[in-house]
């Protein structure tokens, strides 16, 4: 039989809920960031601006504005899927899109679906060429969209390979857009490495165009690093 949680950490827990759900509060970075301890803060104080007092709607109305121009286009049920569809349903979400018709086109996806944008926001072409990326752990860009919609970005195959049963979310590799891998990173004796993990063989130029963009975000979050290296775990390389 399991141990019961101490009485006094069910009790931290519940008020800490409580709070986090009452007082706007901002998820900030910090150097020891991992599970269980995270750091948050006051968004006011962070934010170094006064808290506006909206009403319901208007705060629905601004959140789907600044998530269309996030993450559009996307459809209301990916909006309700990404932000938490909360007291009211998928309702309050359909009202605050309805709101911003004036500032919204409408689009249709490969299945049908009705997706929105902002009017003036970016929309490339298919064939866009997209530079590689490295996306963070539970980086947005994979939790924005409803789960049955998420293949714009990853294959139903990689999908388990990338978010796991414990609730994490992997950092991930983009090769034209579309999840291609997972890296990580270690540091040892002052030393930063990049280890990047594609899921099938990259094409030479879409290997060291990814093992560039390595070497510059390695840069960024290691600029005190004695030494910095990018490598390729080929163990976890197959055929196309």
């Amino acid at each position: 039989m399991a141990a019961r949680e101490p009485e006094a950490a069910v009790v931290v827990r519940a008020a800490w809920r409580h709070f986090a759900a009452c007082v706007p509060l901002v998820h900030v970075p910090h150097d020891g960031e991992g599970y269980g301890r995270s750091l948050y803060a006051l968004a006011e104080e962070w934010l170094a601006t006064p808290i506006p007092d909206l009403e319901p709607g208007e705060a629905h109305t601004r959140v789907a504005r600044r998530y269309l121009a996030s993450f559009g286009p996307a459809s209301i049920e990916d909006l309700a899927a990404y932000v938490g569809r909360g007291m009211g349903g998928i309702g309050p979400w359909r009202r605050a899109v309805a709101s911003l018709a004036s500032e919204l086109v409408e689009v249709r996806d490969e299945a049908g679906r009705v997706l929105y944008d902002l009017v003036n926001a970016p929309r490339p072409e298919a064939d866009t060429v997209v530079r590689p990326r490295l996306l963070a752990r539970w980086d947005s860009l994979l939790l924005s969209h409803a789960p049955r919609h998420r293949d714009r970005v990853i294959t139903d195959m990689h999908r388990p390979a990338v978010f796991r049963k414990n609730a994490d979310v992997l950092p991930t590799i983009l090769i034209d857009g579309m999840v291609a891998g997972t890296w990580d990173l270690t540091r040892v004796d002052g030393a930063g490495r990049v280890t990047l993990r594609p899921f099938s063989r990259l094409a030479d130029a879409d290997r060291g165009a990814l093992e560039a963009e390595a070497e510059r975000v390695l840069a960024l979050i290691e600029p005190e690093a004695t030494t910095r290296e990018v490598t390729v775990d080929s163990a976890r390389r197959t055929a196309p």
